[in-house]
């Protein structure tokens, strides 16, 4: 979202209960924004704090970790993230979008899986992740499935 856009804004509590709704236990969750890697890393990663930006987008605040985190850390639950709990993924101009985003959707148009039909969450992970570090440098995406004993299929 823009600065001072907050009309685009989606707090975690609306999320996690829109997510939390789906009639399913198998849930793939992408988050291209800001601090998102504290949300799947849990306390020994984010030390106990996230790092989220106040509503006038200008300063930075911390607060405890909230039922979102856990949400994503449950079983049948997979999460991508376009950064680690620490750093604001990279909105590019060139790209003309989230630079995880691009590369993702890139994995999902056959990048990720040249050879085969399907491409799994993970696959399409592997594949954008390491290329969102190489474009820009300060973004680390983040990955959990917390060791799901399934594979969810995207394409």
């Amino acid at each position: 979202a823009r600065p001072h856009a907050h009309a685009n804004a989606i707090p975690t509590d609306p999320l996690k209960s829109w997510l939390s709704a789906l009639p399913t236990s198998n849930v793939l969750v992408v988050l291209d924004s800001s601090f998102s890697g504290g949300l799947i890393r849990g306390r020994s990663q984010a030390q106990g704090k996230l790092k989220f930006i106040d509503r006038g987008l200008t300063t930075i605040q911390t607060r405890g970790l909230d039922g979102m985190t856990r949400d994503l850390n449950r079983p049948g639950w997979i999460a991508m993230t376009a950064s680690a709990a620490n750093q604001s993924p990279l909105e590019s101009n060139i790209l003309r979008n989230g630079v995880f985003t691009y590369f993702l959707v890139e994995g999902l148009l056959e990048a990720a899986n040249p050879d085969g039909a399907m491409i799994t969450a993970r696959q399409a992970f592997e594949y954008a992740a390491p290329r969102s570090t190489a474009f820009y440098s300060g973004q680390h995406p983040q990955f959990s499935d917390r060791g799901a004993p399934f594979t969810i299929i995207i394409k």
